[in-house]
C-alpha cells in the first residue's frame, strides 16, 4: 500500500514489511453512527482498493475528572491526601465524563509500576471479595474496595474506564498503597527510662511499621521493642515504646513515625 484516504478526515501513515500503520485526523461535523470507506492505494494498480464500512463514527473517549475518598472507620493516624490504606475498606466516588446511561462501563484497577498483587476489572452491580462497583448518578460511579487487594505498600493504584465501543479512559491516580497501624490505646506508664524519659505501652494492629514515636512531628525516639501479640488472638497487639517527660501538655497526642519516613504522623491516641 502507498497510501490510505478517507471523506471521515486526513490519514497519514506508512507501510513497513508487515503492515501499514498511521493516524487520522477527523473533520469536524461528523456524528455518531456514521460510516465511512477507506480508499487504498496499491502499488501495480491502477485505481485504489475501496473497503466499504471500515470507519465507524463513534463518542468520545470517557474521562475520568475527580475523586472523592472515604474510609470506612477510624485508623486513629493521619493519612496524606494521596495515601490509600492497606487492609481497610476504601468508598471512591469518581467522576467521569462521556459515561452515558446507556452503556455499561468497566473499571480497570492496577499499579502504575510495580508493587501489584493482581489488575481487577469491575463492572456495575458485580461484586468480588475485595471490591464492588456501583453507578453513583449521571457521571459517578462509586468504587468500594480493600486497597491492599490490588497492590502491595507503595503501589500508584491508578483506575481506567472503559466504555465500548468508545475505548479507554487515560489512567487516573486513585493514591499511593501505605501500610498504616491502627492504633486503639496509649498508656504511659511510671517505669523511669534514664533522667528523662518513661516506658509507654501501645496497643492496636499492624505495630511492626512503626519506627519511632513521640510528641511532636520532628522529634521522635526509636522503638527497640519488637509488637507482642495479645494471648488467644494473634491480630492485636501491644508494643512497649519510651518518650520523653514532661509531655507538651496534658493529654498529648502522639506522634508516630512509620519506617523510612523523615517526619512523625499525628495520632488519635493520647497519654
Amino acid at each position: 500500500m502507498e497510501a490510505v484516504s478517507s471523506d471521515a478526515g486526513e490519514i497519514t501513515g506508512s507501510p513497513d514489511a508487515h503492515a501499514w500503520s498511521g493516524k487520522i485526523r477527523l473533520k469536524t461535523g461528523l456524528t455518531r453512527g456514521q460510516r465511512f470507506p477507506l480508499l487504498l492505494r496499491v502499488n501495480g494498480l491502477v485505481n485504489p482498493v475501496t473497503v466499504p464500512d471500515a470507519l465507524e463514527i463513534v463518542g468520545p473517549r470517557p474521562k475520568i475528572l475527580s475523586l472523592q475518598k472515604s474510609l470506612a472507620g477510624a485508623l486513629g493516624i493521619e493519612l496524606g491526601s494521596d495515601e490509600l490504606p492497606i487492609g481497610i475498606s476504601v468508598g471512591l466516588v469518581l467522576t467521569v465524563d462521556h459515561l452515558h446511561d446507556t452503556i455499561r462501563p468497566r473499571l480497570e484497577l492496577g499499579c502504575e509500576a510495580g508493587q501489584s498483587r493482581q489488575s481487577l476489572t469491575l463492572s456495575p452491580g458485580e461484586a468480588s471479595s475485595s471490591a464492588g462497583l456501583t453507578l453513583a448518578g449521571p457521571g459517578a460511579l462509586y468504587l468500594s474496595v480493600d486497597p491492599g487487594a490490588i497492590g502491595y505498600a507503595g503501589c500508584h493504584l491508578a483506575a481506567t474506564v472503559i466504555l465500548d465501543p468508545e475505548g479507554r479512559s487515560d489512567r487516573f491516580f486513585l493514591g499511593r498503597l501505605v501500610r498504616v497501624p491502627r492504633l486503639d490505646k496509649f498508656t504511659l506508664t511510671t517505669e523511669k527510662i534514664g533522667d528523662s524519659s518513661y516506658a509507654g505501652i501501645l496497643e492496636g494492629h499492624d505495630l511492626d511499621v512503626i519506627e519511632k514515636t513521640g510528641w511532636d512531628v520532628d522529634h521522635g525516639v526509636p522503638v527497640e521493642s519488637i509488637p507482642t501479640p495479645v494471648p488467644g488472638d494473634p491480630s492485636p497487639q501491644t508494643v512497649r515504646i519510651v518518650l520523653p517527660w514532661p509531655a507538651p501538655g496534658p493529654h498529648a497526642l502522639l506522634y508516630v513515625w512509620l519506617r523510612g519516613e523523615s517526619h512523625g504522623r499525628k495520632t488519635a491516641v493520647a497519654y
